[in-house]
């Protein structure tokens, strides 16, 4: 099992990626906020297993920025897990006490709550 955390943004989104164990995979993959770019997400989670079961994604709700990558990768038949960002502001707190915020930290600290959530609550939007 794979458990993926993407920061999301404007222009472009950050990927890290885990193992079952905690082994960072994936340390960053920045890809754009396009068809391109997302061509270029499909093929890296392809590279981590062919069977899309096997990786679970995680991103925190960003209103409308979030709905073309969620609505690309559950057509791609991915199971996408949407957190509250107080949620995701509320581990980082309880991991460490350094306030150091990044887009490539922000997305491993989110494939971190995914794979440490037993059951990570999925929830689907009118629009996601």
């Amino acid at each position: 099992m794979f458990y993926v955390g993407i920061d999301i943004a404007k222009n472009k989104h950050d990927l890290a990626c885990m193992d079952e164990t905690g082994e960072t995979v994936i340390t960053n993959f920045r890809f754009a906020n396009s068809y391109q770019g997302f061509h270029q997400l499909k093929l890296k989670l392809e590279q981590l297993s062919p069977i899309t079961q096997d990786v679970q994604i995680a991103l925190e709700s960003t209103g409308h920025y979030n709905y073309n990558i969620v609505t690309f990768l559950r057509e791609l038949g991915y199971n996408v897990f949407v957190y509250n960002p107080f949620i995701i502001k509320q581990f980082a707190k309880s991991q460490s006490l350094r306030k150091t915020k990044t887009d490539r930290k922000d997305a491993l600290l989110i494939a971190r709550k995914l794979r440490s959530d037993v059951t990570p609550e999925y929830y689907q939007t009118d629009k996601s």
